[in-house]
């Protein structure tokens, strides 16, 4: 049968720099590949390209052509410019692989500046545009400002726009999106990787005690995602000795690192602290399946892959009520949840599930990535129940 083509287009996908960005993005193309024809243009910041020689400017992955066009802009000044300097940064790939191929549809995560710049593209070539809102994207906006012009722009171009969570959905409704084209759809999960095994089995592979309670970060190292309360309420867990072994163990990085580690040595607790850095997806389901307790006390999120994943490995999560995160709690006692930004609630939510038996956790049903492409797709080729015009 003869497949339909497909172009995609964000800088939200993972390079040869930063493997592990964005991984569900990449993880949803490759099962969409078993539909699609896809040509992906991912641009790259210029600035990336200075001070890096790692990234090539073309690669394919299951079958899918990747595109590294370089991103020029302007830092930190002429922001309300970004998009047009996107828009003209890809417009020489977009026109050579237009010259042989006509594209049934585009699809873009990330609303500005990659989902506008899409809808500009879609537009030119008249092809449907299907966007996928993530969280900050959303998350960021506020009503009558530069950001939300944009945002409600691609929203009036749009088939569809796939919402991560049902939060994002309502938010954008808030704007004054049309409640007809937003379609909430969880995001999959990698069942190769993901699993659940024996605790025990798995912290013997990681070279771990069996006595000890440990509690998995695992996530960017940014203040936002509540690392600062982390530190805070894993040192009140400490302080009050109710454990003789316990440890935290952080998997990830980013630019707060050193802010993070001053906190870890403003409450004490940089013995019981161990810094992996970024790890492999198949090192973290490991350490899912080692942990007593996975805690992200995050600001503000979409649906994190993070959770879903722990959930897939029956791991006990500790997380707060923001964005998507409600969504993924079906009652089954796997996560508790508190608001962000309070730290005794969450020193008690971690205490809580590290008491908590195992045994006693459900089994969430979660799915792979082919059946999430599965849904795509299917969304992807409804007809609209509303005019375009």
């Amino acid at each position: 049968m003869h497949k339909k083509n497909l172009l995609f287009l964000s800088a939200y996908f993972p390079n040869a720099d930063a493997p592990n960005v964005a991984t569900y993005i990449k993880q949803t193309l490759v099962a969409l590949s078993d539909h699609y024809t896809i040509d992906a243009i991912v641009p790259v910041s210029w600035l990336n390209r200075v001070f890096s020689r790692n990234i090539p400017h073309a690669s394919s992955l299951s079958g899918i052509h990747i595109y590294y066009p370089t991103y020029y802009y302007t830092p930190f000044v002429l922001r309300s410019l970004y998009g047009h300097f996107y828009y003209y940064s890809i417009l020489d790939i977009v026109t050579r692989l237009t010259k042989t191929k006509k594209y049934d549809l585009i699809y873009s995560p990330w609303l500005y500046p990659d989902a506008w710049v899409a809808a500009k593209v879609a537009n030119c070539l008249d092809i449907p545009l299907y966007a996928h809102v993530l969280g900050s994207d959303v998350n960021r906006l506020k009503a009558n400002t530069f950001l939300s012009s944009k945002s409600l722009y691609v929203a009036d171009c749009a088939n569809r726009i796939i919402c991560v969570s049902n939060q994002l959905r309502d938010k954008l409704i808030e704007l004054g999106c049309n409640p007809k084209k937003l379609v909430y759809l969880q995001n999959g999960v990698d069942h190769k990787i993901f699993y659940s095994v024996d605790k025990n089995s798995a912290r013997n592979g990681l070279g771990l005690e069996t006595a000890d309670k440990v509690i998995l970060y695992v996530g960017n190292i940014k203040k936002e995602k509540g690392l600062g309360e982390l530190a805070h309420a894993f040192g009140n867990i400490v302080k009050s000795k109710k454990y003789s072994r316990i440890k935290l163990i952080v998997i990830g990085s980013g630019r707060y690192m050193p802010v993070f580690k001053k906190c870890l040595q403003q409450h004490g607790i940089a013995p019981f602290t161990v810094i992996l850095g970024e790890r492999s997806l198949e090192i973290i389901a490991q350490y899912m399946n080692a942990c007593d307790v996975l805690c992200l006390p995050s600001y503000m999120e979409g649906q994190p892959n993070v959770v879903i994943e722990a959930l897939t490995c029956r791991t006990k999560i500790v997380s707060t009520t923001v964005g998507g995160i409600p969504d993924l709690d079906d009652g089954l006692g796997n996560i508790k949840l508190v608001p962000p930004r309070t730290v005794e609630e969450l020193s008690e939510a971690l205490i809580e599930m590290l008491d908590k038996e195992s045994c006693h956790i459900g089994q969430t049903t979660t799915h792979s990535w082919e059946q999430y492409a599965d849904r795509l797709k299917n969304i992807f080729e409804q007809v609209p129940e509303y005019s375009m015009t």
